[in-house]
């Protein structure tokens, strides 16, 4: 029981190595190399005035209040120096901030450009068994992730390690022996940094795991949602959301748990050479080896030198969280994608002929679903394919868009293999109107345009005549501009399908396949659509999936497919003569109206 609701595969855990995941991430920062440099330069110049009012400040000390002439005078240079320092670095820290975000966000849009674009490519075998929540999670939340390091804390980070280096250089020159010990502090620091960064990027991959999952888990309730409440299953999916939060919860307790530590930690480490510091300052003071003003700016430019830590342990968060988002990223950006064979052609224009060669196929390698497959279909023709379900229809109809690769023998059109050719002038060439029609959420009319994005209004409103669609459409309150909301909700099962079979029509494919385009509707409809595909199916190559015997008699070629081999191949009549698979699949859907055990009267026309 505890694992009923284990729907769809888990993001699978890859945690690589972070040199790599940087050096990748480096080459989408390296087209902008100029731009960084810049940011560079204005971070070291900004650094190198944050230097000069410890300094000003040691002078005044040392040098101005023990002499008193023109003491005025000097301290207003003093003032009116401080207040140029502090201009110039307001400018220059504006400069490297909005250049460094720039090129943060191009690089994100880049990768969400690549991300998405790979989404598209994917074979459908990812879909299978990846959960959509998921993999909306990596286009989403990571992205997200790697966004903000990118931006505020890649700049805190840079600016600070610059800082300590000339802070490292100005120290050693005020005075070499307390800076040695704080150069002892280094290595404690350098170690903490690097144990914490570790633990949190396997921490921080968990949270974005977890957070997937919880995604995923909402994605579905969303889809699934009538089916929860005609089952009055609104508490059983509150459990199962509620376990799923409560292990994201946990996950990000790990997390929190070591940032909790993390950052004490790097302040005992500061506190504890301040003091050394301090200590060993005062006694030189006291034996005249340094002045007051000189150890004033010392530990003026120490806590300097030790604030980029506290900031640091931010940075640290932040950036154990992007390095386990890209680290998914890129794992997302190396799946396998739809192969092109290396040299493939374009197809040209076609005529339609599809010939089946000794084609088997399985969706898994120790599972066949088609057994060696051999038939033609000759340009124009209707081919229908019968069978039961999960008699092997739909993967056939699937090798001809070539959503998948046979396992063996080859699908030509015109007596080109499919795997020769490129997708998308294989794909242009066809169209597909699936049971379960997909309307996206805009109007009709965009809906319609699909088929073909420059279609002009005239072309679109033709498509939905041909489609028997206008009738219905033109009652709509907005007519073509009505907004169908996500999935085609707004209208009713029957409305979609022709919605789909427009969008097809104005495609003008050579090649069609209907996939069950008009099973689950009423019968009125059933016959406004059929009326539709007859006028659309002229001078097309046309499969057809139809568990209704009754919109296929007309087929040119009907093919009976059982457990993924060819039974029969003919037309109606022929098969019917025959008395074998299509003649008991016809009884056996006619049987059940029958009142009595009266022989059934086979329909033939």
């Amino acid at each position: 029981m505890a694992n009923m609701w284990a729907f769809g595969a888990t993001d699978e855990i890859r945690i690589a190595d972070p040199r790599g995941t940087l050096l990748r991430l480096w080459s989408y920062l390296d087209a902008h190399r100029a731009t960084l440099v810049g940011a560079a330069v204005s971070i070291l110049v900004v650094s190198g005035l944050s230097m000069i009012p410890p300094w000003l400040a040691k002078h005044v000390i040392d040098d101005i209040i023990p002499r008193s002439e023109n003491a005025g005078t000097k301290l207003a240079q003093i003032g009116v120096a401080l207040a140029m320092v502090h201009i110039a670095r307001a400018v220059l820290t504006y400069v490297n901030r909005y250049a460094i975000a720039v090129v943060g966000q191009r690089v994100v849009l880049t990768i969400g450009r690549e991300m998405f674009g790979r989404l598209e490519r994917m074979p459908m075998r990812y879909f299978e068994r990846q959960e959509s929540g998921v993999t909306m999670s990596r286009l989403v939340n990571d992205v997200n992730a790697l966004q903000q390091a990118l931006i505020g804390p890649t700049v805190n980070a840079a600016v600070g390690i610059i800082d300590m280096c000339i802070y490292v250089f100005i120290l050693t020159n005020l005075n070499w022996r307390l800076t040695l010990m704080i150069v002892a502090t280094v290595p404690a620091l350098i170690v903490t940094t690097r144990v914490i960064s570790d633990v949190l990027r396997v921490r921080y991959r968990r949270v974005q795991e977890s957070a997937a999952r919880v995604n995923a888990v909402l994605q579905e309730n969303v889809a699934g949602v009538r089916v929860a409440r005609a089952f009055a299953r609104e508490r059983t999916e509150l459990q199962r959301f509620e376990s799923q939060n409560r292990q994201n919860m946990g996950a990000n307790m790990e997390a929190v748990r070591v940032q909790a530590i993390a950052t004490p930690t790097m302040q005992m480490i500061a506190a504890a050479g301040t003091a050394l510091v301090m200590w060993y300052g005062a006694a030189q003071v006291m034996t005249s080896h340094t002045t007051i003003g000189e150890l004033v700016a010392f530990m003026t430019y120490l806590i300097a030198f030790y604030q980029p830590i506290a900031q640091f342990s931010e940075v640290n968060n932040v950036a154990s969280q992007a390095l386990a988002a890209a680290d998914r990223i890129f794992g997302f950006l190396d799946q396998p994608i739809e192969a092109e064979k290396p040299g493939a052609v374009d197809l040209p224009p076609i005529r339609g002929y599809v010939r089946f060669e000794g084609v088997s196929f399985g969706y898994q390698a120790e599972q066949t679903v088609l057994h060696d497959i051999n038939f033609d279909v000759q340009s124009g023709e209707v081919v229908a394919l019968v069978g039961h379900t999960g008699s092997g229809k739909t993967s056939l109809a699937n090798l001809v868009g070539r959503f998948y690769d046979p396992t063996a023998g080859r699908v030509t059109v015109d007596g080109y293999d499919l795997r020769d050719v490129t997708l998308h002038s294989l794909r242009s060439r066809m169209a597909i109107v699936l049971q379960e029609t997909f309307l996206f959420a805009s109007t009709i009319r965009a809906n319609i345009a699909y088929g073909r994005l420059d279609a002009t209004d005239a072309e679109v409103e033709r498509a939905a005549r041909l489609a028997n669609a206008d009738e219905f459409i033109e009652k709509l309150p907005d007519g073509y501009s009505f907004n169908v909301a996500e999935g085609g909700s707004r209208l009713s099962r029957g409305q979609r399908q022709r919605i789909a079979l427009a969008r097809a029509i104005l495609r003008d494919p050579r090649i069609l396949i209907l996939d069950e385009a008009t099973s689950d509707v009423d019968t009125e409809t059933e016959v406004q659509i059929q009326a539709a595909l007859d006028r659309v199916i002229e001078g097309r190559t046309v499969f057809v999936i139809a568990h209704r015997l009754s919109t296929i008699r007309n087929a040119d070629k009907i093919v009976v497919l059982d457990h993924g081999r060819l039974l029969e191949i003919g037309s109606h009549h022929e098969l019917i003569a025959r008395d074998g698979a299509y003649r008991q699949l016809i009884e056996m859907q006619f049987a059940p109206v029958r009142a009595s055990a009266e022989p059934v009267s086979v329909p033939v026309a």
